[in-house]
């Protein structure tokens, strides 16, 4: 399956290819074989407990990363968007087994590669292959670190305590204290673990205090005021 001209100049800035020319990325792909598939909103990708084989390169769109428990409580976990890497963290695993699924969350195309092929170098060793594995690790490393931010949001005691963390990453990833949220209210919710009513409440509080301005996924922090409020 030939790569299209397209897919190749997106796929080539990817950070997962960084350092590898053009030529070298074509006569890669030859060798370890990739598919795309296009997904509508809501479908599914992944399932909890699936074996992942391949990893996978948004190309367009977003993918929620979920977990329900027992009782069917869902949560997001991560939304995921344009060229970010999906799967990996399971395909290097030693059984493959998935443990939270993959949904689109709108129109989403993904690039898949066999993992297997990926982490392991061919008879012909290619100097680039090297260079693809080292790019991997450094990506999965970062899915780690931005795993750890999550657990941080969500280990807040109280509601106010894990939106003020969140608001405080969001600031340091901007760089900025006016940011605009790629999640709307019932996306925001699942991800801190919260009721929608109740999150709602809380923000419009944080206003009232001074902490925070909004309208609708535009924020303003204030740092300078008390976080205490009316707890």
């Amino acid at each position: 399956m030939a790569i299209s001209n397209k897919t190749l100049k997106q796929i080539a800035e990817n950070p997962l290819f960084e350092k590898i020319e053009d030529d070298d990325l074509v006569t890669m792909f030859d060798c370890l074989g990739f598919f795309t598939k296009t997904y509508e909103k809501g479908e599914y990708l992944i399932f909890e407990k699936d074996h992942v084989d391949n990893i996978g390169i948004i190309l367009k769109g977003s993918v929620d990363i979920i977990k329900e428990d027992i009782w069917g409580r869902r949560t997001i976990i991560s939304r995921l968007s344009n060229d970010e890497m999906l799967g990996e963290t399971f395909a290097c695993s030693g059984d493959n087994m998935s443990t939270i699924t993959y949904q689109a969350a709108m129109r989403t195309s993904v690039f898949f590669m066999p993992f297997s092929r990926v982490m392991h170098t061919c008879r012909k060793t290619c100097p680039f292959h090297h260079r693809l594995i080292e790019n991997m690790v450094s990506l999965i490393a970062e899915k780690n670190r931005l795993l750890i931010q999550k657990v941080e949001v969500i280990s807040g005691k109280t509601l106010r305590d894990k939106l003020l963390t969140f608001f405080s990453l969001q600031v340091q990833e901007h760089g900025s204290f006016s940011f605009t949220l790629p999640m709307g209210r019932k996306d925001l919710a699942e991800y801190i673990g919260a009721n929608r009513s109740a999150l709602t409440r809380e923000l419009n509080a944080m206003s009232d205090d001074g902490l925070i301005e909004f309208d609708r996924n535009d924020f303003v922090i204030h740092p300078g005021q008390s976080v205490l409020g009316d707890l």
